[in-house]
């Protein structure tokens, strides 16, 4: 898999912001999260991807990399079960990751092409 040059860069210097500490009473995917911002995106491992994919963290910085792995294995398993990857960034928000989806045709995509407006679903609870 060819090298991103961002892949040397953590998400927080990528965003260009760093985030506080989290509180002493933080959960520990709130830890986690904020723990994984500061590391290189070549680094993280795919769990650590999956987590921040999942939790709509950095999601354009590390979308790449993610993207490059799949492309090699759409199985890349995380600690959940093989493919964890893919469903989470699948189920992402993030509307860079439907560009991404038929860009392999050598074709520019707008990167809302296949974004899908999930506002509604969220405000509408049980």
């Amino acid at each position: 898999m060819p090298a991103n040059p961002s892949d040397q860069q953590s998400v927080e210097q990528i965003e260009g912001e760093a985030w506080p500490e989290p509180a002493s009473d933080a959960t520990y995917v709130v830890r986690r999260i904020h723990q994984l911002r500061r590391v290189p995106v070549g680094e993280l491992s795919i769990e650590d991807l999956r987590i921040m994919v999942s939790q709509s963290v950095g999601t354009v910085a590390v979308l790449p990399r993610v993207l490059d792995l799949l492309e090699e294995n759409p199985l890349s398993a995380g600690d959940f079960y093989p493919g964890d990857l893919l469903v989470a960034t699948a189920a992402s928000p993030c509307p860079l990751v439907g560009s991404r989806r038929t860009a392999g045709q050598g074709t520019a995509h707008s990167p809302a092409s296949g974004y899908r407006d999930r506002s509604a679903e969220r405000s509408s609870g049980p």
